[in-house]
């Protein structure tokens, strides 16, 4: 009798929180379920669970481009580094604070964790011969008097935006630039659920939890960018010919409604 059993799949479990994503083919959806992740597969409508799980249930869920390896995060303030070919945690650390939104960087080289009221670039790869630690902190941004809901790069990994319930989204650099420090874009009336970079360039769509999406324009283009420190605007220590176009976003007029409820992973 073969008493070799290994864990395949979760029954009768619903969702609970977090997000729910595509994988990179878009063959299959990613949805935690509790403290576990299931997968569906919706091109050979079958299912399955990982057979890791959390102590506490998971919040936010990233997956990088190449699908390779999940970034998770618990309702305890854990978080998990994934490795999707073996389904096993290879890394786990504290973040001390509670965790709604996390992202890998288009190249897979960096992450940022939205922690409570901070948002954090950490590298990936950093460790040295003795100790596994494969998180570099990069730079750290105080951007928010509240808790966070999002996080969105760039197509280039320039640029972050991160919005929460103060109802304002900030823009900010993934390095020093000259043409940009902490950009606040302040017009929507509740709380900001999501929001998304538009295609190879800066414009940016933010959506809150009234069901309103705006549309901003950039000021730049990627390339653009210019890395260095940052100055005031009335700083006279910039010549004519050093000057650089700043980054600043103009509201469109038009104005999207989403009148069927909040994105999935947000939780009022």
């Amino acid at each position: 009798m073969d008493l070799n059993f290994r864990f395949s799949n979760l029954i009768g479990s619903v969702y609970r929180n977090g997000d729910v994503i595509f994988s990179p083919d878009g063959n299959s959806v990613i949805s935690p379920i509790g403290n576990k992740i299931s997968i569906f597969d919706l091109k050979n409508n079958v299912s399955r669970t990982l057979c890791f799980d959390c102590i506490y249930n998971i919040v936010a869920v990233a997956l990088n481009s190449t699908g390779s390896h999940m970034l998770v995060s618990n309702e305890g303030g854990h978080v998990l580094y994934i490795n999707m070919s073996t389904e096993t945690v290879i890394f786990k650390f504290r973040a001390n604070r509670t965790v709604r939104a996390l992202q890998f960087s288009p190249d897979r080289n960096f992450i940022a964790i939205c922690r409570d009221m901070d948002l954090q670039i950490q590298e990936i790869g950093k460790q040295s011969a003795s100790v596994y630690y494969p998180f570099h902190l990069s730079k750290t941004y105080k951007l928010s008097s509240d808790t966070l809901n999002c996080v969105a790069w760039s197509r280039d990994g320039c640029l972050l935006a991160a919005g929460g319930e103060d109802h304002i989204v900030r823009v900010v650099g993934a390095r020093d630039y000259r043409n940009l420090y902490i950009h606040a874009l302040a017009a929507h009336k509740g709380a900001i659920v999501t929001c998304h970079f538009m295609g190879e360039n800066y414009d940016l769509i933010t959506v809150c939890k009234r069901g309103i999406a705006n549309v901003w324009t950039a000021s730049i283009q990627p390339g653009d960018l210019v890395e260095g420190v940052w100055t005031k605007p009335d700083d006279d220590m910039e010549s004519e010919d050093e000057a650089v176009t700043r980054l600043h976003f103009d509201k469109t007029k038009s104005r999207k409604y989403f009148r069927k409820g909040p994105p999935s992973g947000y939780k009022p």
